[in-house]
């Protein structure tokens, strides 16, 4: 995240969906680059974030097929010896969906 947005000016977008603040107060917005990149899902692109699917979203079928992505081509938190009980966790989740 560093990476992508510091030192540089962002945008900070509420979903169509979405409530202002999420009950722990924490402010819900999706973050754009003043070049349009997407924040939210280069992160997940990347593999350095997952598609939070409990409740739905604008852009919940794209983020589940980045991560997917991400998790197929080994990137990020995907790679080997990573995170591996998360991994685990995460697989499990999918096979029982």
């Amino acid at each position: 995240m560093k990476e992508l947005v510091d030192s540089k000016t962002v945008k900070l977008v509420r979903g169509k969906e979405s409530s202002n603040r999420d009950r722990y107060s924490r402010l819900l917005r999706y973050i754009y680059l003043i070049d349009n990149t997407f924040v939210n899902a280069e992160m997940i692109k990347q593999g350095y974030a997952y598609a939070y699917t409990k409740y739905p979203f604008e852009y919940m079928e794209e983020f589940k097929r980045y991560e997917r992505e991400a998790r197929e081509n080994n990137r990020g938190l995907w790679a080997p010896g990573v995170c591996e009980a998360e991994q685990t966790k995460q697989q499990e989740e999918i096979l029982t969906i």
